[in-house]
């Protein structure tokens, strides 16, 4: 029988590329005529709105960044200054065991600090999500002013 023909891989595609976001309004606004026209005013308060829990969002997500930075950082050291302990322990000699002392000071120390970080990102997020729901209920106020004030507009 004849030898069976190599397997040739076929080379991967290459991944494909997130789509860039969508402008939030492709090209200019629809003209409104008519009653439609006094509730154009609730389309500018959604977009105003938008842009303003976006700008919001960035500014937390780059004091969320730095928080998870920091424990990163930390949790990096933690677990280089355990691997340290370790091998002291494995070691049998009297000045391992001195340092291993001292080392344990520290880790103990590191160890606080980790999770006086984790419980400060915590308390962050909750205080976030307390903000969200604010700013939501406030959003929601002034688009049903927004709303009232057009109907009122169209209306006459």
């Amino acid at each position: 029988a004849p030898a069976p023909a190599p397997v040739v891989e076929k080379p991967k595609p290459a991944p494909v590329a997130k789509a860039a976001p969508a402008c939030l309004l492709n090209g200019p606004a629809a003209e409104a005529v008519g009653c439609v026209k006094a509730y154009k005013t609730l389309a500018d308060g959604y977009l105003e709105a938008y842009k303003a829990v976006d700008r919001w969002l960035a500014g937390l997500s780059s004091e969320m960044k730095n928080a998870a930075d920091r424990i990163a950082d930390m949790e990096a050291k933690v677990s280089e200054s355990e691997g340290a302990v370790t091998k002291l322990k494995l070691d049998r000699s009297k000045e391992a065991k001195l340092k291993l002392k001292e080392l344990e000071v520290a880790n103990k120390k590191l160890w606080v600090e980790l999770e006086a970080a984790r419980k400060d990102e915590e308390t962050r997020c909750k205080g976030f999500a307390r903000e969200a729901a604010t700013k939501v209920k406030e959003i929601n106020v002034d688009l049903t002013a927004r709303l009232a004030a057009a109907a009122a507009k169209a209306a006459e």
